[in-house]
């Protein structure tokens, strides 16, 4: 599913910056003190940080450059830093560009993709929206590529059915075409209810 992704962005001129070294990418492991997804890892390697979706997922860099700059290494200390609920399990690599994050969960059977919202002092805080990162990658710009309306090429090579392109496509629609029912961006759960989904 990640080369119909990147075949996808190909396709509507969207590529990041750079792909990322391993050299980078395994300091960034150090630095979260864990093993990056497959996936997540294959993304930096093919296709690097910038940003995709028509600017709606900003994929961060693999380090910081300055203190309180976020990337990979970083974002999900600093974000509990500052008080907002991006749980340790996550490793957030990217933001939507309209106050929420996206992290990988680790430590599980399935490496879910939770939707990280500005959402404090509740225990209830985390939405899943992608079985897995290629998969929400699929759903998400789906979902862009069809508002676009004029990136027939690029559905075309994630595989996007008919039904969905319509003119006023509906965010979770696109979500569950590609990721099935786990995804659910109305429905928060708290860390053990997210991980409890992620061992199922």
């Amino acid at each position: 599913m990640l080369d119909a992704v990147l075949r996808a962005w190909d396709l509507a001129g969207e590529s990041g910056d750079w792909p990322t070294s391993a050299a980078k990418l395994d300091e960034a492991e150090r630095a979260l003190g864990r093993p990056l997804d497959p996936a997540l890892r294959a993304l930096y390697e093919r296709s690097g940080p910038g940003e995709y979706a028509g600017s709606n997922l900003g994929v961060l860099p693999p380090l910081p450059d300055g203190e309180d700059d976020l990337s990979l290494a970083n974002a999900g200390a600093l974000l509990r830093e500052w008080g907002w609920p991006a749980a340790e399990e996550a490793t957030v690599f990217a933001t939507n560009g309209a106050g929420s994050y996206f992290g990988v969960w680790s430590g599980g059977a399935r490496p879910l993709v939770v939707d990280i919202g500005e959402f404090f002092d509740v225990e209830a805080s985390l939405a899943v929206v992608g079985a897995d990162l290629p998969r929400f990658l699929a759903g998400w710009s789906a979902y862009y590529l069809i508002s676009d309306g004029r990136r027939h090429a690029a559905l075309d090579a994630l595989g996007v059915p008919n039904d969905l392109r319509v003119e006023d496509p509906d965010m979770d629609d696109c979500l569950r075409w590609a990721s099935g029912d786990v995804a659910d961006r109305e429905r928060l759960l708290t860390v053990a209810e997210v991980a409890a989904l992620a061992d199922r």
